[in-house]
Formats: C-alpha cells, sequence, structure tokens
C-alpha cells in the first residue's frame, strides 16, 4: 500500500494497452523512454479472460528503443485458462536497473 505521502509520487505509465491479442506480436509493447526516476517502480501484469493457450509476461530494459543490450527484469508467471480471469500480478524492480527504455512482452502459446 502506498500511503498519502508517497501518492504524489506516483506516475502511472500503461505500456500495452487493454484488448484482444491474438498473437506475441499484438502482446508486445513498443519500447518507451524511461528516465529521472528514484527508488522503485511496480510493474503489473493484468490478464483478463484466455479462451485458448497461455500467456507468459517479462518486463524489459534495454539501452534504445530498438532492443539493443535487452535484458528481463521481470518475469510473470504464465497464465493459463485455468489461472485466468482475472489474473493480476505484480513485481518490483529498482529504477536503477533501467538502461533508459523499457517494454511488456506477452508471449502467447496457442
Amino acid at each position: 500500500m502506498i500511503d498519502s505521502a508517497d501518492g504524489g509520487s506516483v506516475t502511472p505509465i500503461s505500456l500495452l494497452t487493454p484488448g484482444d491479442k491474438a498473437d506475441t506480436a499484438a502482446a508486445t509493447g513498443a519500447w518507451t523512454a524511461f528516465s529521472g526516476y528514484e527508488g522503485y517502480l511496480i510493474v503489473v501484469q493484468h490478464v483478463g479472460t484466455i479462451t485458448a493457450g497461455t500467456v507468459a509476461g517479462k518486463f524489459q530494459t534495454a539501452t534504445d528503443d530498438q532492443g539493443t543490450g535487452v535484458a528481463d527484469l521481470a518475469t510473470f508467471t504464465t497464465v493459463t485458462t485455468s489461472t485466468d480471469a482475472p489474473n493480476i500480478q505484480r513485481a518490483v524492480v529498482a529504477a536503477s536497473a533501467i538502461k533508459g527504455y523499457v517494454r511488456y512482452i506477452g508471449t502467447i502459446v496457442t
């Protein structure tokens, strides 16, 4: 829980808009510039209903918007048809681990 003293320092950023994602390309957010933050990031993966297959999500960082030097910062537990609707997971990542850009990638297997 974030107390009222910390609430003003929270900046939400959406790395992937909600919607139907039929393949991994549709479940991959663009590289987003990220700088000037201190402390920790709370990264949230919120998966809705899965009609078939699985979703394996990752939060990644890289040095540029082309993915140079990509590294995984958080890997979420794979979501299946029996663990969905809704499935909300979080990871805490040190802001100092960010190389300059971040993205979310959801690998979809059907």
